[in-house]
Order: structure tokens, then C-alpha cells, then sequence
């Protein structure tokens, strides 16, 4: 059976490989089609597409931090996009803006509960976009006897509403990136519902659907982290959200979410049938 993954990150965001290395890992293990979703951030695309030399198909794409009413740091992918539009290119651009100050402000606040980084610190870490995770990196370097791993800072300092967690300025509104994904010819696909239980992630859909998008990531592990959900519970959200857009009529998408080799989920582990890519591209060519 043939394989897609339609999230992967990269050193242009939070990932440890390349984008000419996450294209070579996926050709190794005979994935079909991957798509580049990286952090607000559209910068890997060219050298993916370079990387793959006519060996695989890559979907040019991107996944977007955005707020929304009573929704906040709620990710969306914009998959089969024109990584060339001016629109996108310049919600892009916003959203690098604030992505930093919203780091420059969180360091602030771990500088007043006693740790002593500082911006540049957290940058040493960061080949692109600046994420919390190069903050926690940061962290762990300065302070290795405190943090066992970056879960545990995530637990006790960075995690949303955590002591050190700031929000962003205004932060990218959901129909935001969801009209320039629209205007840059593509998807848009909430991110891992499922992160969320199952109350709050049913509203968040009814919410992302009446902004205007197009469908729901169903494939995803989430028992690749102990936080969400065991092997069983990430098999019956699995479940849960192919019969809702099964019965909303929507596009569904998947991927790993992956962010390297170190980490503990592997690229392909979603499993996403070839299937689920070709109606993404019917979709398109409509």
C-alpha cells in the first residue's frame, strides 16, 4: 500500500533536519508524496522541491499559528498552496514578527522567575523561525541540573498558561489564514483535533468550518506523546474524526507531525493512504 505524510517540519522551523534531508529520509522509506508544513514559515519549499528530483511529490505548504474567539494557539495547515502569492507571503511575514516578539516577551518572563537566558540564546537554537522549543533548548543548556527533557519545561514553564507563556500580540486570526491559504490556491486543514477532548475539538471544527475550511487532519499519532493519548485512545480519535467529516462531507488529511529523526515520532507513522492525497488534488483542480 502507498503512503503519504501531509505534515512534516523542518530546520526552517522546529524540525532538526533539513528540508533536502526530510526529503531524502522520505524517499528512503518509499513514502509517495510529503507535504513541507513548516511553522509559519514557507522558506523550505524551493529546496524541497529541488531535493526531490522527480523521486517523490512534495505539496507545497505550511501550518499557521491562529486564535480565534475563545480559541487560541490553534494550528492550521495550508496544503497544495502557491508558496509565490504576495498574500500568503504577507500573513507570513506578520506572523514571523510576532512570533518572535511573543518569544522576546516569554524570555522576559522566565528572566523575572530567576533564569538568566536571554533572545539570542534561544536563536543560537533556531535555523529559522523561533519556536518555544529553541527556548527550552536554551534552557536545558543553562540549566541542565533543573530540566530533565523539554516536556518537562514545557510542563512547568512554556506550556500554554503556564508561568512563563505569553500570547502573542493580536496573533493571527483563524479566517486570516484561512482566507490566504484560500488566495494562495490552497487547503485549509484544522491540525490534530484530537489534541484536544473530544467536546471542545467537535465545537473547534464547527468553528474552523464556519470560517471557511476545507477539512480536518483524521490521520495522526497521537500516542507518539503520552500526553495525549494512549494507543487505543489515539486509535479511536482516529475513528471519531474520519466519521465526522464523513458525515459533514469534508476533505480529510493527515501526517506524522514530524520534527527529525531524534524525535520519537517517525516520519510515515500516520499511515495516511495515497487515497486521502488524491482527493486532496481533485479537490484542488476543481
Amino acid at each position: 500500500m502507498k503512503y503519504v505524510d501531509l505534515q512534516t517540519h523542518t530546520t526552517v522551523s522546529d524540525g532538526s533536519m533539513t528540508p533536502t534531508e526530510v526529503v531524502e529520509h522520505a524517499i528512503d522509506i518509499g513514502l509517495k508524496v510529503i507535504a513541507i508544513t513548516d511553522h509559519d514559515s514557507i522558506s523550505g519549499i524551493d529546496e524541497a522541491l529541488q531535493a526531490a528530483k522527480n523521486k517523490i511529490e512534495i505539496i507545497p505548504g505550511i501550518e499557521f499559528s491562529c486564535d480565534g474567539e475563545e480559541f487560541i494557539d490553534i494550528h492550521v495547515l495550508g496544503l497544495c498552496i502557491d508558496h509565490t502569492n504576495k498574500d500568503i507571503i504577507t500573513v507570513v511575514k506578520e506572523a514571523s514578527r510576532q512570533r518572535l516578539e511573543q518569544k522576546e516577551k516569554i524570555i522576559k518572563k522566565l528572566n523575572n522567575l530567576g533564569y538568566a537566558i536571554t533572545i539570542n540564546d534561544a536563536l543560537e537554537f533556531a535555523k529559522g523561525e523561533v519556536g518555544r522549543p529553541h527556548v527550552a533548548f536554551a534552557l536545558l543548556k543553562k540549566y541542565p541540573e533543573k530540566f530533565r527533557d523539554k516536556s518537562e519545561i514545557f510542563d512547568k514553564l512554556l506550556g500554554n498558561n503556564k508561568p512563563a507563556y505569553a500570547p502573542r500580540e493580536k496573533g493571527i486570526l483563524m479566517q486570516e489564514a484561512i482566507e490566504a491559504i484560500h488566495k494562495a490556491k490552497g487547503l485549509a486543514i484544522l491540525s490534530h483535533p484530537g489534541r484536544y477532548n473530544d467536546e471542545v475539538a467537535l465545537k473547534l471544527i464547527d468553528y474552523f468550518l464556519e470560517k471557511g475550511g476545507d477539512g480536518i487532519e483524521t490521520y495522526y499519532p497521537y500516542n507518539t506523546n503520552p500526553n495525549y493519548a494512549s494507543l487505543e485512545e489515539s486509535e479511536r480519535k482516529v475513528a471519531l474524526f474520519k466519521e465526522v467529516a464523513k458525515k459533514k462531507g469534508i476533505l480529510e488529511s493527515g501526517g506524522s507531525d514530524f520534527h527529525g529523526k531524534t524525535k520519537k515520532v517517525k516520519l510515515g507513522e500516520a499511515n495516511v493512504p495515497f487515497e486521502v492525497y488524491l482527493k486532496l488534488k481533485e479537490k484542488i483542480s476543481r
